[in-house]
């Protein structure tokens, strides 16, 4: 139980962070062209605002959000700021993105800003490793630079077989575990404990255009923890996400604007 408490907070927190995997630079550079203007294939910025449908009694301040990305020409996520309570003084945390000259995410800094205060105080840092143009290795360091968790990416011929956390001693924490379809989408991911034993599966649906249409959460009893809906316009991009419950009640939602970069061609 507590693994599966982490796990949902981790993912919940990678869906307010970066709301990434929604509007991470991979997706804008493959599904954000526009049918009818090439020129403005790549966009510029994504404005995500995130609702919830029931307010939550036991943490009032995490009812609204928005969340600003930027991107540059090539496609590649700049940074991403989420602000909390968006019409009041509470403070916000961002992420900015290094690359290297390859194009490759080298570096990834997250931040706490108070918005009353001038200072920007750093949260926490990860540096990635490749090797033969796959990401083989990610640190996450805290502020004062000390190492906070070590991540492992493990492929099986091209496709990314599994994940790996270890632990500062240098034991295993968790695991994910990758399960892919004919065409070659991630269609079920394991949630794994050190001992390989499955505590959470996340099942992947896609369209006939490859895109991510639906995900389903499962315990390890295989009963539904959540459901994400990902909507689309006309041009494939990702207009709004919506979460239900396992009874298929909506939780909370995000919908996306774009702006697009001009004729730069």
């Amino acid at each position: 139980m507590q693994y599966i408490v982490l796990l949902i907070c981790c993912i919940g927190l990678n869906f307010l962070i970066s709301c990434n995997n929604s509007v991470d630079g991979n997706y804008v550079e493959n599904n954000s062209k526009k049918a009818d203007s090439l020129s403005k294939a790549l966009v510029k910025k994504v404005t995500g605002i995130l609702y919830q449908y029931v307010s939550d009694s036991l943490d009032k301040s995490r009812s609204y959000k928005k969340i600003f990305t930027d991107f540059n020409k090539e496609g590649k996520e700049i940074q991403s700021s989420t602000v909390f309570n968006y019409d009041s003084d509470s403070s916000y945390f961002k992420y900015v993105n290094k690359y290297n000259e390859k194009g490759d995410l080298v570096e990834k800094t997250w931040y706490n800003v108070p918005r009353t205060l001038p200072n920007i105080n750093i949260s926490f840092k990860e540096i990635y490793s490749y090797s033969n143009d796959k990401l083989i290795e990610a640190i996450t360091y805290n502020s004062d630079g000390s190492v906070r968790i070590k991540k492992e990416f493990v492929y099986e011929q091209n496709n990314l077989d599994k994940e790996r956390w270890y632990n500062i001693d240098g034991s295993v924490r968790s695991q994910q575990a990758y399960i892919y379809n004919d065409r070659g989408n991630i269609k079920e991911k394991l949630y794994l404990n050190s001992e390989e034993t499955i505590e959470a599966r996340l099942l992947l649906d896609y369209n006939e255009k490859n895109m991510q249409i639906k995900t389903v959460l499962m315990d390890n009893n295989d009963n539904i923890e959540y459901i994400e809906e990902f909507i689309y316009d006309d041009s494939g991009n990702k207009i709004k996400l919506i979460k239900y419950s396992a009874t298929g009640k909506p939780i909370h939602a995000i919908e996306f604007s774009y702006e697009y970069f001009e004729d730069f061609n």
